[in-house]
């Protein structure tokens, strides 16, 4: 197996595996965790589900993926989240049983005929994980197209700020994404989580410190 196909299948495998243990717990506050912390897969919980129920995070992480094998097509991706709503496509088991509010909207318009980069939502209220959750499989693509220095090149900034736009438009959660991204990349290329972390640090500075319309909220980053 080439090294990009087995660190595909390991990243994948690993938030599906983490998004599954976290599903029967959410919404749970951290200090009940730390009296029963998740040791396995638990069945039911929040959301009712057998034991290695994968979310909407996954689920829009594999839709993402599987588009991104064809090339970019975001009304191909945008289809692809309306058969998760309408058909329970990419779901453990058949059927939806979760989705964000924004998210929810964003699909809405979408399939009211609001064209795909604009569905996302601009307003401050309307951050949330909802691009981040799914946003991993743009650093593989990335890769393939670019190589391992891909997050130099100006475009894959944009692809990512795309990705995040389909749901969730505002300039925090772009940013969000851009930086999980270049930290994703350096883990890829074998750096230490700390050296990944202090290369998105710089990310952040000398990439979005110098560009609006992101610059103002930077501040809602530390590191």
């Amino acid at each position: 197996m080439k090294m990009l196909d087995k660190q595909i299948q390991d990243g994948i495998l690993g938030l599906a595996v983490g998004d599954a243990l976290g599903v029967p717990v959410e919404f749970r506050i951290r200090d009940s965790l730390k009296l029963e912390p998740v040791t396995g897969m638990r069945a039911y919980g929040t959301h009712h589900q057998p034991a290695g129920s994968w979310s909407d995070d996954t689920t829009m992480a594999l839709c993402t993926l599987e588009s991104l094998t064809k090339g970019v097509d975001y009304d191909d991706m945008m289809d692809r989240f309306c058969r998760w709503v309408d058909e329970g496509y990419m779901t453990p088991h058949g059927k939806l049983f979760d989705i964000g509010r924004t998210t929810l909207h964003a699909l809405r318009l979408y399939s009211s005929g609001t064209p795909a980069l604009q569905c996302g939502g601009t307003d401050v209220r309307d951050n949330g994980n909802g691009s981040l959750m799914r946003i991993l499989p743009a650093v593989f693509y990335l890769r393939r197209e670019y190589g391992a220095n891909c997050m130099e090149k100006p475009e894959a900034f944009t692809l990512i700020h795309n990705l995040s736009r389909l749901t969730h438009g505002h300039e925090i959660s772009q940013i969000a994404c851009g930086l999980y991204c270049d930290m994703a990349n350096e883990l890829m290329n074998g750096k230490t989580m700390a050296e990944a972390v202090g290369h998105s640090a710089l990310i952040k500075e000398h990439h979005y410190g110098v560009q609006e319309p992101f610059s103002p909220w930077l501040s809602r980053f530390e590191f």
